[in-house]
């Protein structure tokens, strides 16, 4: 390669990204984590929906679900979350985060295009992903759950501890990571 050539997108075949050393959880493991956390038949997000008498929003049936994970930066995560405001996202910004935590939304291919979102799951960026309380957060259509990792001996079952109104049923997508 000269001086002169560019370099496309279609070029890049990986590329290596150094994560803050207290980062053990990597991105490698947690979409598959997510996944199981969304469809499980018994525990999952839309099991949860249906145990509460909520339905699951007619895009969510219809389309095909997209992830889209990150990792961000508590700080800036509550920034989002106090520029959202309401019942929900307020209480996220009183309760204790770790310094980095991993974002997965929860959207659809229509939802993506009009920056929306159906819901998010923030997980310990400093957990192992062994960890059966790495997952913080579960906010979706009408819910905010929250797992309790204070307590001293976690549920073995792994099941999120408190329950949050939400009015919201879509959500903003989270744009500008670290200020960008």
């Amino acid at each position: 390669m000269t001086n002169n050539d560019q370099l496309s997108l279609k070029d890049i075949e990986g590329f290596v990204v150094p994560l803050y050393e207290k980062i053990y959880m990597t991105g490698d493991g947690l979409e598959s984590k997510a996944w199981e956390l969304i469809m499980d038949n018994q525990s999952g997000i839309f099991a949860s929906l249906q145990k509460d008498g909520i339905s699951i929003p007619q895009e969510l049936k219809n389309e095909t679900i997209v992830l889209r994970t990150f990792l961000t930066s508590s700080k800036s995560f509550r920034k989002f979350c106090r520029a959202k405001g309401g019942v929900g996202f307020s209480k996220v910004i009183t309760l204790p985060l770790p310094k980095f935590v991993w974002i997965t939304e929860i959207t659809t291919l229509s939802m993506w295009k009009m920056k929306k979102t159906f819901g998010m799951l923030i997980f310990d960026a400093t957990a192992s992903i062994r960890e059966a309380n790495s997952l913080i957060w579960a906010i979706y259509p009408e819910r905010l759950r929250y797992f309790n990792r204070s307590q001293a001996i976690p549920p073995k079952d792994g099941k999120m501890t408190e329950v949050f109104p939400l009015k919201e049923i879509k959500f903003d997508m989270y744009i500008h990571n670290l200020g960008g």
